[in-house]
């Protein structure tokens, strides 16, 4: 009976979060949180606990919420966990996503790789002396990597591709990552979505293109500046403007590249 009550109050706890969020803060913001570690997931909800409010469960759970305990918000929220599978996490904000995105960033941590996973990328052994004991070059001539003994120790001859992306990776490979200590992927939060819940400068609810996570201003400036001191020495005259008139633009420019990054929500 205290099992059942207990999960009738996080029921409430979460439904209640969830409605509270949807409507207080500017950007939610969807997370993939598959591979995340408990303590990985302690650091970045301590880290940004006067920034955002972070919620995670499974994909069906939050639909169930929505659908039939939040009817109300479920026409206009149901997008949020459109194509996305398993576990989610909802970022709640009104923080810039970008600055959002460089938290997420810096609390990735690099794992080993597991038998029966696919690789998501390709994996790459450098060439070079590893501090391995002659003893073992059976077992790279068994996967056939070419090694050499050189100053006690084994040389493996040239870099090879180890592992091809979406192979599967087998008990083998993992043996030989870990004896390298080669720690080929990396997991965290990683942004999948982002929407607006209301725009005033479009004056409605929108999903932001994730290009704009990627947008730096000091480039931005840089660029715009080169083209103009190129044109202005080409044509002076034509151009005509002032150095204030420039930095207004540039100003505008910065200030509205928001608005150019977002997508109609259909």
């Amino acid at each position: 009976m205290r099992s059942f009550e207990k999960v009738k109050i996080n029921f409430y706890k979460v439904k209640n979060q969830l409605e509270k969020n949807l409507n207080k803060y500017h950007y939610i913001i969807c997370v993939t949180i598959n591979g995340v570690k408990s303590k990985q997931m302690h650091d970045i909800r301590k880290f940004m606990r006067n920034k955002a409010s972070i919620l995670i469960g499974r994909r069906s759970l939050i639909n169930y919420y929505l659908k039939t305990e939040l009817t109300y918000l479920y026409k206009t929220w149901k997008i949020l966990i459109q194509g996305i599978k398993g576990n989610v996490g909802m970022i709640f904000t009104d923080e810039d996503p970008k600055m959002i995105n460089k938290i997420l960033d810096r609390f990735y941590l690099s794992a080993y790789a597991f038998p029966g996973n696919r690789a998501y990328k390709n994996i790459k052994i450098k060439k070079g002396i590893k501090r391995l004991s002659p003893s073992q070059t059976p077992f790279f001539q068994a996967l056939g990597i070419p090694t050499r003994i050189s100053r006690g120790s084994i040389d493996i001859i040239d870099d090879l591709l180890f592992v091809k992306k979406n192979e599967v990776i087998t008990i083998s490979h993992v043996v030989l990552l870990k004896k390298l200590d080669i720690k080929p992927f990396r997991y965290g939060m990683k942004i999948v979505k982002v929407e607006i819940m209301y725009s005033k400068i479009l004056k409605r609810d929108r999903e932001l293109d994730l290009k704009y996570l990627k947008v730096d201003k000091e480039q931005l400036k840089s660029n715009l500046s080169h083209v103009i001191k190129i044109c202005s020495i080409t044509d002076k005259q034509t151009l005509g403007f002032s150095n204030s008139y420039l930095s207004y633009n540039i100003y505008l420019i910065n200030r509205n590249i928001f608005s150019y990054l977002v997508n109609d929500v259909n």
